[in-house]
């Protein structure tokens, strides 16, 4: 029932979007972009999935698991496609994860709070860069100035809120005493007491912490220029600050599993987003598609890799 939903959720979205710009403005703005202009954003996307890759492994290793990048960098592109089937771009956290345990015969505690201490790093990186944006943003007003103020202050409440978590005031590691003993509950409050208290052992590395934020600075970085990019393909000049704000921001909103693959969520939240600023609606429109057709091509790319990997482990295991 839930997914018979979110398809009209998506459906409904992406029919009010189209007649609201209007479909022959929207054919109109496809003629003109040409294929080849898709290859550099591609090409970004696949960047950003190295980089990802990198910053996994460098967690992993600080859990006291290592494994080989290559290894990870699988795991990343295989259990995103995977993922891509689930609700939430949560779920392709769940494909990575199950993919490692199974190529890389990694599982447990270890990968679940790597996985988790990668996403608090990439959401601090977004806090970092649309507090930038919305700090330097001029003239802001209406609705677009009320969002400022709210991604300044849950910046500053998240930042905090992380901080004291990795303090040694924190009261991560006393997590255990408080949950549930005994039973089904028990043995679950103790799994989250681990994954707590890893989270917090990460304060003794800052260095190696500090080198993952700047890494996940980076990968939103590259989501920005990949959007960037894509504005220039249809002829709409993104201001910059404005792109630091407002891609960040569409990071959150596909963690709401309110359609199927993030369709019509985000194309709806980038014309709104985009128009607060000066972007028509059927530029913005039109970006979102394309961005959704760059990534459509990237799960198509991790499809075929997880196809022609199980394909060889199977001739492999036939000649035996």
């Amino acid at each position: 029932m839930r997914g018979v939903l979110q398809v009209l959720v998506a459906v409904g979205l992406l029919a009010w979007l189209v007649r609201h710009v209007g479909l022959d403005t929207l054919r109109a703005g496809l003629r003109t972009v040409r294929l080849g202009a898709l290859v550099a954003p591609l090409a970004l996307v696949l960047l950003d999935s190295a980089v990802r890759a990198e910053a996994w492994r460098r967690l992993l290793r600080l859990h006291g698991v290592r494994v080989p990048w290559a290894t990870v960098l699988y795991s990343h592109l295989v259990g995103g496609f995977v993922g891509a089937f689930l609700p939430s771009s949560l779920g392709t956290d769940v494909g990575r994860m199950l993919v490692l345990s199974r190529r890389g015969g990694v599982g447990g505690i270890s990968t679940v709070s790597s996985m988790l201490g990668l996403n608090l790093l990439n959401l601090l990186a977004v806090c970092a860069l649309s507090s930038l944006a919305a700090w330097r943003l001029p003239g802001a007003a209406g609705w677009l100035g009320d969002l400022r103020l709210l991604v300044l202050a849950f910046s500053a409440a998240y930042a905090g809120g992380l901080a004291l978590a990795l303090s040694p005031a924190s009261p991560l590691p006393r997590l255990r005493a408080v949950l549930p003993q005994g039973g089904l509950p028990g043995r679950l409050g103790a799994k989250l007491a681990e994954i707590a208290e890893e989270i917090h052992a990460l304060r003794e590395a800052p260095r190696a912490l500090a080198a993952l934020l700047g890494i996940a600075v980076s990968n939103q970085l590259l989501s920005v220029a990949v959007v960037f990019t894509l504005g220039r393909a249809v002829g709409a000049e993104l201001p910059a600050l404005t792109c630091l704000l407002v891609v960040p921001l569409l990071t959150l909103v596909r963690l709401v599993p309110m359609s199927v693959a993030g369709l019509g969520g985000d194309q709806a939240a980038f014309v709104l987003l985009f128009a607060a600023v000066g972007v028509a609606s059927s530029q913005s429109l039109l970006i979102s598609l394309l961005l959704a057709a760059v990534n459509g091509a990237y799960l198509m790319l991790c499809g075929i890799l997880a196809v022609a990997t199980s394909a060889s482990e199977l001739r492999g295991e036939s000649r035996w």
